[in-house]
């Protein structure tokens, strides 16, 4: 197997200038912020209410998850949507709900 450096090199050269055109990433507390914001606009919030499919007010859980990343990325400060990891997120917002 043949290195190609000279591509390699090319290739981190585009990648540091690429970023200097994206905005940064948010922070893992501004994720959990954002996240905590939209849980409670999107799940009830009296605990009296969890329904039959383990999900608060008779919802499902994934459905909750579901919305809640749907509101989530609507409300999201433009051009940061890219700088959270999808996976990540959707882990936070079980633990959330």
């Amino acid at each position: 197997m043949t290195l190609r450096l000279d591509l390699a090199e090319k290739e981190e050269s585009e990648a540091s200038l690429l970023t200097k055109f994206l905005p940064p990433p948010l922070t893992a507390e501004e994720v959990e912020r954002f996240l905590s914001d939209t849980v409670s606009l999107v799940v009830p919030s009296s605990s009296s209410q969890v329904g039959a499919h383990g999900g608060r007010g008779g919802t499902n859980i994934q459905a909750l998850v579901g919305k809640s990343l749907g509101t989530f990325w609507a409300n999201v400060p433009p051009g940061h949507s890219g700088t959270v990891p999808s996976e990540e997120l959707s882990t936070m917002a079980r633990i959330f709900i």
